[in-house]
């Protein structure tokens, strides 16, 4: 038995092509179809798209296929399953960061736009147009200030999810005997 993590596959297809050694369609594909379901009865492979990023996934040896080498064996697993589950984590602080500098940054150039020369001419030949701008100015202030905040929320959450990942990690690999 081998283990490997959902990497956002659309179908079951598409990770049986990533997990052996067999091109999309294959005869051989609805062998490792029927295999993997039987060995992840947590997963709902018919709604597949909708599994959550980084769920783990046990990969059988199945007589005729070969792996592709990219799981991890049982008794191997724990340190590379870590390793993936980690770079999952690492994912998600990245796209976090990336998330919150965008909005600081577009938050940033709508502040520009407000104290622009353009900006505060058309607020002064219509004033619904300078009750907008205000509002807006506001908002953008707003999501600068609650940035921070929410980059703590995230850091702390990251955290606490590499916690218990390993502490899940441990479990798991003592319940299979690795």
């Amino acid at each position: 038995m081998r283990l490997t993590i959902y990497h956002g596959e659309e179908d079951i297809s598409i990770l049986i092509v990533r997990l052996y050694k067999i091109k999309k369609g294959h005869s051989a594909a609805r062998k490792a179809e029927q295999h993997l379901r039987k060995a992840n009865p947590h997963l709902n492979f018919d709604e597949f798209a909708k599994t959550r990023f980084g769920s783990l996934i046990f990969v059988p040896d199945i007589p005729g296929l070969e792996h592709s080498g990219r799981t991890v064996h049982v008794r191997h697993g724990g340190q590379a399953l870590l390793i993936q589950m980690r770079l999952v984590l690492n994912r998600i602080r990245l796209i976090r960061s990336i998330s919150g500098d965008s909005i600081v940054t577009r938050a940033k150039q709508i502040l520009l736009y407000v104290k622009s020369e353009d900006a505060q001419t058309r607020a002064k030949h219509s004033p619904e147009f300078g009750k907008h701008l205000s509002v807006v100015a506001a908002e953008a202030s707003a999501r600068i200030e609650n940035a921070d905040s929410l980059r703590l929320i995230h850091q702390k959450t990251v955290d606490q999810l590499e916690k218990r990942l390993d502490q899940h990690i441990g479990r798991l690999l003592e319940n299979l005997g690795a």
